[in-house]
């Protein structure tokens, strides 16, 4: 990676800090481009005028498996578009009957689960949640780009000073306790804790 400016020195650590800070932009700013690209690609997915009818057809039943998939989870509103738009001829079989058992009171609507039916588990927050709730989250994510990013710059260091300086790095960049981040990468991964 050539860079426009001298690497800092080691024991400068605003530098340090700084070159961090810049990697970590320049991470997100490539994040933000194709996070944009997977908007763009998903408006592209939709039919426009004068399109070949195939792919109407093809949109269509793209369309009508996410509705119903957010229908069973009590989002309706894809569903009633369906509804409502010119094609609901085009509907399945199932997704009619579908409408029938929320029409009928068979499902809830708030839900989308059948009367009777339990909740299954935990709602799965989505990554942005995830993140928001639980700094520790982020400062897992950066501490392990922060220590590659100093092991590629500074490969005569020893392994235990770029980690700690890495950990620190991380630590100030999500604003959380030093010992709640160590618990946190200490973790065992994939071991559920005993209720107590």
């Amino acid at each position: 990676m050539t860079r426009a400016t001298p690497l800092p020195k080691w024991k400068d650590e605003a530098g340090v800090a700084a070159l961090v800070e810049e990697y970590m932009a320049k991470m997100g700013a490539i994040a933000g481009r194709f996070a944009a690209f997977g908007v763009a690609t998903r408006r592209r997915n939709q039919p426009r005028p004068g399109q070949d009818p195939e792919d109407d057809v093809i949109w269509f039943i793209k369309t009508e498996e996410a509705a119903v998939e957010a229908a069973k989870r009590g989002k309706l509103v894809a569903l009633v578009e369906l509804l409502r738009g010119e094609h609901r001829d085009w509907l399945q079989p199932e997704t009619v009957e579908l409408v029938v058992e929320f029409m009928t009171g068979v499902r809830n609507p708030q839900t989308g689960r059948r009367k009777g039916e339990g909740k299954v588990g935990r709602t799965k927050m989505a990554q942005e949640e995830k993140e928001a709730r639980n700094p520790l989250f982020n400062a897992e994510a950066e501490f392990g780009a922060i220590k590659q990013l100093l092991r590629e710059h500074y490969p005569s260091e020893p392994y235990s000073e770029r980690r700690k300086r890495a950990f620190e790095l991380a630590v100030e960049r999500a604003s959380v306790e030093p010992e709640r981040l160590h618990n946190y990468l200490g973790r065992a991964r994939g071991v559920r804790r005993e209720r107590g």
